[in-house]
């Protein structure tokens, strides 16, 4: 949802929607999309990061908007390789499992501090816009 919304605080930004590549309904479509949902959203936050800021809508998301996607994508691959693991490799896949919850712990920090950084920048941008 509040992917949806951000997506629709970008239209609200700009009359030329032309240069966004996401629509609000693909923003969270996307998710939904086997194989596609491997970097889809990735990129649709990259563009929300992106398109959000107030001073340059051509910058770039920063290095660890990237840890983040690589953390979701990894802990769903640990963790699916856990499940599957036969009962007599109990022990390993308590590892593996581990690992995974690990990086699903750094993976919703990364989440958090990328909603909270998108969210400051279109209020920025709002309020530059006087939309607030």
């Amino acid at each position: 949802m509040w992917s949806f919304r951000a997506a629709k605080n970008l239209r609200a930004f700009t009359d030329d929607t032309e240069f966004l590549d996401f629509t609000p309904g693909w923003v969270v479509g996307w998710w939904f999309i086997p194989i596609a949902n491997l970097w889809q959203p990735f990129r649709v936050h990259q563009e929300l990061w992106s398109q959000s800021d107030p001073e340059d809508p051509e910058y770039t998301a920063p290095g660890w908007v990237t840890a983040w996607w690589g953390c979701w994508i990894g802990a769903g691959i640990l963790s699916n390789i856990s499940y599957r693991m036969p009962d007599a490799m109990v022990d390993v896949a308590t590892g593996v499992d581990a690992l995974s919850s690990c990086l699903s712990l750094v993976c919703t920090l990364l989440a958090i501090l990328l909603v909270r950084n998108i969210t400051q920048r279109q209020e920025t941008q709002a309020t530059r816009l006087g939309l607030r």
